[in-house]
């Protein structure tokens, strides 16, 4: 498994595992009633806002194109708006094995949307994974103790679940390119201030009304575990699992909930390990096993192209792109390769026809795989010298010499980003 994958999956495991956690305080907050859900929504948002916009303050200033700013905003709304505040009303109207049972249709829906707006085929490798650990979930639900809560679900409660099941896979499966396209702090503190502003109006009068010296002093480091860790340490995961991941594979992990609360179930002494459970959690892997490995749209359209790393006084050359989806991103120079060339030969060429220069190959440094929402990558990366002092910009609207402490200053596309670390170590 390459670098990049293997955080993907372990966002999309540390945030789900969050998650699992998160549904045990939620019902312990909710059976206190000293919180409203609109307010307990609130602090979530309040905590998140105030988190990402300081952690952003320490990182390099990434601008919002005007044009992306309602995207994000419809992103919040569908991602973290509505499902969360479905889930926190649903919570005191629904048992909690119709809770964990609704909670596992989130990657067939995930799927599906997927298909619809990502063009990801239903693979028989996906659809029997999502089944499988589908079926795999179902078993252990059965097979395990639920206590706590309501004695019956109401049906408004199961709606509710189903919002929110359905708004969070619309989430993942919508706005994959848009989650790509910036940082994930850039995008989660504009995406969380929205919310915050969407919701002040309908819990200003909460806010005001609560009685915070009244709140139980257990429920209030559930609080604080929502907003930290089940929302800005969540909320910061998830789209690093997007980035690197397909969507319905970052779905899949919400089956680690059932395990979760069924190992702390037989670990408090509620329940008990047996065959049945051992078994479920082999067809809850098994089946994400089968669906990481399944073939994605990105794959059956591959590109291969080479990149020159130019390096020169202890910086090295990026070029900024004029074109295209990614107008404005920055990249090494570089292009595809054309049939009977070498990777070397088509490097030269490029930048011949890109900059008008020739260049000295020094050395290879990496190839980068990468999935992009409509193709998969191939990034042969070469570090270069140049021939002479002559630059033209043939095909980017600008470019830049950049020092170690300058490759941050620029927002590079996701390929050539992966490469920073080395080059830095390079220059260093």
């Amino acid at each position: 498994m390459d670098r990049n994958k293997l955080i993907g999956h372990l966002a999309a495991a540390g945030a789900y595992t969050i998650f699992g956690l998160n549904i045990v305080f939620c019902k312990d907050i909710a059976n206190s009633a000293a919180v409203t859900p609109v307010v307990l929504f609130t602090f979530r948002a309040i905590g998140a806002s105030a988190l990402f916009w300081a952690l952003s303050l320490f990182l390099p200033r990434e601008k919002v194109e005007k044009g992306d700013l309602p995207k994000i905003a419809l992103a919040g709304f569908f991602g973290l708006f509505l499902t969360q505040m479905a889930f926190l009303l649903a919570i005191p109207m629904v048992t909690a094995i119709d809770t964990a049972i609704l909670s596992t249709l989130g990657p067939i829906f995930t799927m599906f949307f997927a298909y619809l707006f990502l063009k990801e085929p239903i693979t028989g490798k996906k659809a029997g994974g999502v089944a499988l650990s589908f079926a795999g979930v179902l078993f252990l639900i059965l097979n395990s103790v639920h206590k706590g809560g309501v004695s019956a679900s109401s049906p408004w409660g199961i709606v509710l679940l189903l919002v929110n099941s359905l708004t969070f896979a619309l989430y993942l499966g919508k706005f994959r390119p848009l989650i790509a396209k910036y940082s994930v702090v850039t995008f989660m503190k504009w995406a969380f201030l929205f919310c915050l502003l969407l919701v002040l109006p309908f819990s200003a009068k909460g806010l005001l009304e609560t009685d915070y010296a009244a709140i139980p002093v257990n429920v209030r480091w559930e609080i604080g575990y929502l907003v930290f860790f089940a929302t800005f340490v969540a909320y910061f995961l998830i789209p690093v699992g997007q980035k690197h991941l397909r969507p319905t594979l970052v779905s899949m992990y919400s089956y680690l909930q059932p395990i979760l609360a069924a190992v702390v179930s037989i670990w408090a002494g509620l329940d008990v390990l047996t065959w049945q459970k051992c078994l479920a959690t082999v067809l809850i892997v098994g089946g994400v096993i089968l669906v990481s490995r399944s073939r994605s749209a990105a794959q059956r359209k591959r590109i291969e192209v080479v990149a020159a790393i130019i390096r020169k006084d202890g910086r090295i050359f990026a070029t900024q792109r004029g074109y295209g989806d990614w107008k404005d991103w920055w990249e090494f120079p570089g292009g595809k390769m054309e049939p009977g060339e070498t990777r070397e030969q088509a490097l030269v060429r490029e930048i011949r026809e890109e900059l008008s220069a020739d260049i000295r190959i020094d050395s290879f440094l990496r190839t980068v795989e990468w999935d992009y929402p409509a193709f998969h990558l191939t990034l042969h990366c070469y570090l270069c010298f140049l021939e002479s002092e002559a630059l033209h910009l043939n095909e980017h609207e600008a470019a830049r010499w950049l020092s170690a402490g300058e490759l941050s200053s620029v927002r590079w596309l996701p390929a050539d980003e992966d490469l920073l670390p080395l080059i830095a170590a390079e220059l260093a």
